[in-house]
């Protein structure tokens, strides 16, 4: 829409992660994966994408529950 960069996914349907190294010349401060890797553990993944979502969604929220009655097939695309 905007034209910047953007960031969207639904971490409850993301099983692993295949992260890039960063390019040659970029600041590899701070950077969690600087030579890139994939992530397998879906724990991990899944935590992952949480830090990096929850500011967005909510920055002032420490804590957000969300339950729904889960039935069968309910996240598959069809």
């Amino acid at each position: 829409m905007t034209g910047a960069l953007h960031f969207q996914v639904h971490p409850c349907a993301v099983q692993e992660l295949l992260i890039d190294p960063l390019p040659e010349g970029a600041s590899r401060d701070g950077a969690l994966y600087p030579d890139g890797t994939r992530l397998t553990d879906l724990k991990e993944v899944r935590d992952l994408l949480y830090k990096m979502q929850r500011p967005a969604i909510a920055p002032n929220v420490r804590f957000f529950i969300y339950t729904f009655l889960f039935t069968f097939k309910l996240l598959i695309a069809r």
